[in-house]
């Protein structure tokens, strides 16, 4: 479900280039979404997922940094951090909002396994009604959205 409106207070995204959640405040209500690409080329893959969010108004932009993750913590190919990063660029520059905070996993999450931080974002979530699927992405997206409540 979309608001009536596309003017939002916060919205968070987890960038990620074949899921990007994004999750949103909007006048007392809790929205979230996960966008899936279908298939292309990085530059249409981008151009999708920005497209689907470049009408919206917001008042505080949060998008996770990619981060380069040292030792055994590392997953998949480095060179993807880059194509990801250059939707972060895109999403920056696409989204038009006051005030736009790029904010790694570290600051945001710190060292907490996922499962335990969906809990504590599940935990905040239940004083609001939530429209929309909840996948992993788009709880990290309203993960990322309550941290911009508590720190901008």
């Amino acid at each position: 479900m979309k608001p009536i409106n596309k003017r939002v207070q916060i919205m968070g995204i987890d960038p990620g280039l074949t899921a990007t959640g994004v999750g949103f405040f909007a006048y007392g209500r809790i929205y979230s979404h996960t966008i899936r690409p279908a298939g292309g080329t990085l530059t249409e893959r981008i151009h999708t997922i920005c497209n689907r969010l470049k009408d919206y108004d917001v008042g505080l932009l949060v998008i996770e940094l990619p981060q380069v993750y040292q030792g055994g913590k590392a997953k998949g190919d480095p060179n993807d951090l880059i194509k990801l990063a250059a939707l972060v660029g895109a999403l920056s520059y696409t989204i038009k909002s006051v005030r736009t905070i790029l904010v790694s996993p570290g600051q945001w999450k710190g060292q907490l396994p996922k499962d335990v931080h969906h809990k504590r974002i599940k935990k905040r979530m239940q004083d609001y009604v939530c429209y929309g699927g909840l996948s992993k992405d788009s709880l990290d997206a309203l993960g990322l959205c309550f941290w911009g409540v508590d720190n901008a």
